[in-house]
Order: structure tokens, then C-alpha cells, then sequence
């Protein structure tokens, strides 16, 4: 019996063996495969020894979405700079730890209705391959290509410098830096501007520093224009598929559709904008619609042009050029 207990004893080390080794596994895995309430359930409300050791204690919690997320993107930057010093794979356990937690905040701050799976490595890479910069470099760069006239200022000033010498130790986000503005001012003059001032245009989008407030509006705004022709995920009728009536839950997803019971749908990569998905009479109308909307600003344009030479009257009836 005694033999059978050591056994027994054996089986159980092998047993907590195994399960210390999948803990761990789990462990590392975790910002890649858990969901994003899982995350959040894993900070235990970012542990309660934080506030008896002097941490961020109830009434110093930032409860306004815009200030929530200027402060993480202020410390996104810390973190960008311990990258560039030290690439995140070579990161003790705390600090990577340390990161995870703020990690699972900054993603269910910024992607709250997320659907499906968040493939955190890649959007942990993403975030951490950019150079770090403050508000005040965000902001002069971003002024800097408000206009044409500031963008053929900034160009000229990009190359008469030139991209920076590549160094000996260099890290690999400074590195990127150097070959991505060495590809940017070897391309045509006309092109360097053009693409300048579309960034410009996207500032609300592209810009960390916008305000969500503001960014929200400006999708509000113009985000059915810039996600047409973009191939996005469209819940389709289809006599074969495998989703019903039940499975789609969301009744925003069939508003205004005549649905019965017995219907069948799948999910298909569609471009975003195209009615009916691409029918002829549907591609025929946006084609007029563009048109019109073309003509719409030949003819602004060329009002303006006639104001500017003095020939548009400032007022309803007044002919001719304004004497002064």
C-alpha cells in the first residue's frame, strides 16, 4: 500500500508538473487568444494591493472618454521608447506583465464593440513598431500638410535634407523611419504632394491625438466615402447557408429586409457601397451619381476662379467687377 501511495504521490507531481506547464503556456498566450473580457477579467480590477501601496485610487479615475484617451496614448509613447532601448521579446516578465495590463485597457477602450477575435500580437506589434513622439512633434507635423502651400514648404524642406544616415546600432524603429521617408522622396514631385495632402485631409483618422469626439464625427461624416469600393463583411441571403434566423441574434443586422423563419444566410466579402452587390443598374447609378458629384465641383471650381479674377459679383444682381 505504502508503494501504491508513492505511486500516487508520483502521478500528482507528474500531474502539477503538467499543469504548471500548461499554466504557462496559457499564461504566454494570452494577449494573442483570450478575448477581450477575458483580458479585463484578468487584471482583477487591476488588483487590489495596487491602492493599499499608493496606486490610482477611485476618485483620480479619468471617467471622460476624450481625456482616457489622450492619457493612453501619452503613455503608449513610454512604452514605444522602452521598445526602441529594448525590443519587447527581450522584456523581464514583470515589465511584460506590466504592459499586458495596460495592453487590455487600451483595447477595450479603443475597440469596445470589437466583433470576433482581436489578433492581439499583430495589434501588439503594430502599436509598439512606431517611433515615439509628443503631442507638440504630433502637432507640427500634422500642421504642416493642412495646406498645399505648407506641404510644398515641408517638401522642399525634406529634400534639401534628405533622409537621416543610418548609423551603427540603429534600432529597427528608427531604421523603418529611414527607409520608408528614403522611399517617399524617391518617388515624382507631383506624387510626394498629392499623397501629402490626402494624408493631411485623414488627420482626424490617422492623428493619435484627435480627439475621439472629433473622430467620430468625421466618420459620421465621411465614412461611408471612404470605406466604398473596400471589401467588408456582408451578411447575404443564401438559399445553401449555413446561418438562420436564429443564429443572427441581431435584428439590426436584417432591418428593413423581408425575412421569413426558414431563411438562410452566410457571410460573404462584398465591396462596401455597391447595392445590391455589384448589379449592373447599381453600378450604373453610382457612375451617375459620381458624375454628378464631379461636375458639382467643376462648376465650384470654377466659380471660385471667377471670383478671384473679379468677375463673379459679391451680390445677387451687382454686375461686373467690385470698384473699389
Amino acid at each position: 500500500e505504502e508503494e501504491d501511495d508513492d505511486d500516487d504521490v508520483g502521478d500528482m507531481d507528474l500531474d502539477m508538473g503538467m499543469a504548471g506547464d500548461a499554466h504557462n503556456v496559457d499564461y504566454e498566450k494570452d494577449a494573442t487568444e483570450r478575448s477581450i473580457d477575458e483580458l479585463l477579467a484578468s487584471l482583477g480590477g487591476f488588483e487590489d494591493d495596487d491602492g493599499a501601496e499608493g496606486g490610482v485610487g477611485a476618485e483620480d479615475v479619468i471617467t471622460d472618454p476624450d481625456e482616457r484617451v489622450m492619457h493612453m496614448i501619452d503613455t503608449l509613447q513610454d512604452w514605444r521608447a522602452k521598445n526602441e532601448e529594448t525590443p519587447y521579446d527581450k522584456w523581464d516578465d514583470s515589465t511584460k506583465h506590466e504592459f499586458r495590463k495596460w495592453f487590455a485597457e487600451y483595447i477595450a477602450l479603443v475597440a469596445p464593440d470589437s466583433d470576433g477575435q482581436i489578433d492581439m500580437v499583430a495589434t501588439r506589434d503594430a502599436l509598439l513598431s512606431e517611433p515615439p513622439s509628443s503631442r507638440e512633434e504630433t502637432d507640427t507635423f500634422w500642421s504642416q500638410i493642412q495646406d498645399e502651400t505648407d506641404a510644398e514648404i515641408l517638401l522642399h524642406n525634406l529634400s534639401k535634407t534628405g533622409p537621416p544616415p543610418a548609423i551603427d546600432g540603429e534600432s529597427e524603429g528608427r531604421k523603418r523611419t529611414r527607409e520608408a521617408l528614403e522611399t517617399f522622396l524617391s518617388i515624382p514631385y507631383a506624387k510626394q504632394l498629392h499623397q501629402m495632402i490626402a494624408l493631411g485631409a485623414l488627420r482626424p483618422i490617422l492623428d493619435e491625438y484627435t480627439l475621439e469626439s472629433d473622430r467620430i464625427k468625421f466618420m459620421d461624416r465621411y465614412g461611408e466615402a471612404l470605406l466604398e469600393g473596400m471589401e467588408v463583411e456582408h451578411l447575404v441571403s443564401d438559399p445553401n447557408g449555413t446561418i438562420t434566423l436564429e443564429d443572427i441574434g441581431d435584428e439590426s443586422l436584417i432591418a428593413g429586409k423581408r425575412v421569413g423563419m426558414d431563411d438562410r444566410f452566410s457571410v460573404k466579402m462584398v465591396p462596401y457601397g455597391t447595392d445590391e452587390f455589384g448589379l449592373s443598374r447599381s453600378e450604373k447609378a453610382r457612375a451617375l451619381y459620381r458624375a454628378w458629384n464631379i461636375h458639382k465641383a467643376g462648376r465650384a471650381r470654377y466659380a471660385e476662379n471667377m471670383f478671384k479674377t473679379g468677375q463673379m459679383p459679391l451680390k445677387v444682381g451687382q454686375g461686373g467687377k467690385k470698384s473699389n
